[in-house]
């Protein structure tokens, strides 16, 4: 039984005597500009050749029987290529593979959401001749496989578990029928992205509906930052009975458990770290799509979670694939319901002095009734456009508006924005949404105009002496009407003056 759980984890081949991980198959996009990784099994202390045009590399399987080999770097590619990997008289070949970049997309539901469920998919199927767009989609299986014997009793996942959280079958490309089931956010950074650098992109997707962002983080995280113990403690002690519901009869009967106990979790600190992130290792990638918060904006203690864990996971996720400067671009929750999503907005938004990340502004997109909004194509437009000008140095407007200085000049507050482009505008002219308060913290309404290019001057008669202003700081905040040359809405803010 535990032989063939382990199988799982390849790709069947014509032979047992040789086999592929499970996330390299016919059509995948590989990095360009970085060595081509393949690995897998075969018989033991074997030789394992493989052949790509002209180049041909050899290894030897270990003494499990494990091998792993790279060719060499290339440039990007848009007509296929085949590689053909011999063990004995086991062949693989792997067809239609294209080089170029490609991205790992990861996060809660709203980047798992479809593009078959979102709008615009009658304009996503128009492009259904381009096949420069792959995608390796990775499902989730149960939280838990079952446990029996004595593994059952200390409920430890192993590695048989973990190696089959995701079900993985095989890239597919965005010109089939395939498409509907692709993230949409996904879709759109890539086509829009494609289209502009005619190039092959690849997504690795593997998303999880409802997961924290603590189920993201490295493990070492947790084992170097005294900052995350308190947390860890919590998420055992206190989070089971509301969060935890299927744990809970176990850790009940288990108070002396430590998360390391407990079975695979959306929630679970490290989970997804250790199924999605950590075996994608040798994947190069061009970088790092991030659409997650749902779950940790709603409440003060997963809040505290994404605050103290948001940088580690970033850090986490360059270690990882071992690029201290990863592109890591990310969307900042849009407008919804009644909610304290105002102040996770403004938590994200400070998370930009992270290096290398940029972050999508969404305010002015989404559903007041609906945590699933189906507006996905702006969001996946605009990380487009963040990728592009920094990852492809392309000069265009992709920052929305941000304060980049601001001043009290009496009872008036000047802010300086970055990001305008050729300049800011608005469809309103009394901009709403702007708030000042004074020393009482008690915030009016303020009355708020363009006075120059980049700047936007905010005045209320009763409020003397400005000591706090906020823009956008309510749930789902309409109309907007600040944005900057490129149409994309002013950031979220709130600043003590």
């Amino acid at each position: 039984m535990k032989l063939i759980l382990v199988f799982c984890f390849f790709i069947s081949t014509v032979s047992a005597e040789l086999s592929l991980s499970k996330s390299l198959s016919d059509d995948m996009v590989f990095q360009r500009n970085q060595p081509i990784t393949l690995w897998g099994r075969a018989k033991v202390n074997q030789t394992v050749k493989a052949t790509l045009e002209n180049e041909s590399i050899e290894v030897k399987s270990d003494s499990k029987g494990m091998w792993r080999l790279s060719l060499k770097p290339r440039e990007a590619s848009i007509e296929p290529h085949t590689i053909n990997i011999i063990s004995g008289k086991s062949i693989i070949n792997l067809k239609n593979i294209l080089i170029g970049d490609v991205w790992f997309c990861a996060g809660q539901s709203n980047m798992a959401y479809k593009v078959g469920s979102a709008f615009d998919f009658d304009q996503a199927t128009s492009y259904k001749n381009n096949d420069q767009i792959r995608f390796l989609a990775m499902q989730r299986g149960p939280f838990t496989k079952p446990i029996v014997g004595e593994a059952a009793k200390a409920l430890v996942p192993s590695q048989e578990n973990k190696d089959n959280f995701y079900k993985i079958n095989g890239w597919k490309s965005s010109s089939t029928k395939d498409i509907k089931s692709l993230s949409a956010v996904a879709y759109w950074f890539a086509q829009k992205v494609q289209q502009e650098q005619n190039i092959p992109i690849g997504l690795i997707v593997p998303p999880v509906g409802g997961s924290a962002v603590q189920a993201w983080v490295s493990r070492s995280a947790f084992e170097t930052d005294p900052n995350l113990k308190p947390l860890l403690e919590c998420w055992i002690q206190d989070e089971p009975e509301r969060l935890q519901k299927q744990l809970l009869p176990w850790l009940k009967s288990h108070p002396g458990a430590k998360f390391d106990d407990t079975p695979l979790h959306r929630h679970r600190p490290t989970t997804l770290f250790e199924t999605a992130v950590q075996p994608m290792k040798d994947h190069a990638i061009k970088g790092v799509l991030w659409y997650q918060g749902e779950q940790n904006a709603q409440n003060e203690i997963q809040s505290k979670w994404h605050e103290k864990s948001f940088p580690h996971l970033i850090k986490g996720f360059r270690e990882n694939w071992k690029q201290p400067d990863l592109p890591f671009y990310y969307v900042q929750l849009p407008g919804f319901g009644d909610t304290d999503w105002p102040s996770f907005r403004e938590q994200q938004r400070r998370s930009l002095s992270i290096s290398n990340t940029a972050m999508a502004v969404a305010i002015d997109l989404g559903d007041a009734k609906n945590i699933h909004p189906k507006d996905k194509r702006p969001i996946g437009e605009r990380l487009a456009r963040l990728a592009l000008k920094n990852s492809y140095s392309k000069d265009i407007v992709a920052d929305s508006p941000y304060p980049e200085s601001i001043k009290v000049e009496g009872n008036k507050v000047i802010v300086t924005y970055g990001g305008v482009g050729a300049g800011l505008k608005s469809a309103i002219k009394a901009i709403p949404h702007f708030e000042l308060a004074g020393s009482d913290e008690n915030f009016q309404m303020a009355d708020a105009k363009i006075i120059s290019k980049n700047q936007v001057s905010i005045t209320v008669a009763s409020v003397k002496a400005p000591i706090h202003i906020r823009y956008a700081w309510k749930p789902f905040p309409r109309p907007l009407g600040l944005v900057n040359s490129a149409d994309l809405p002013a950031v979220p803010f709130s600043e003590k003056l």
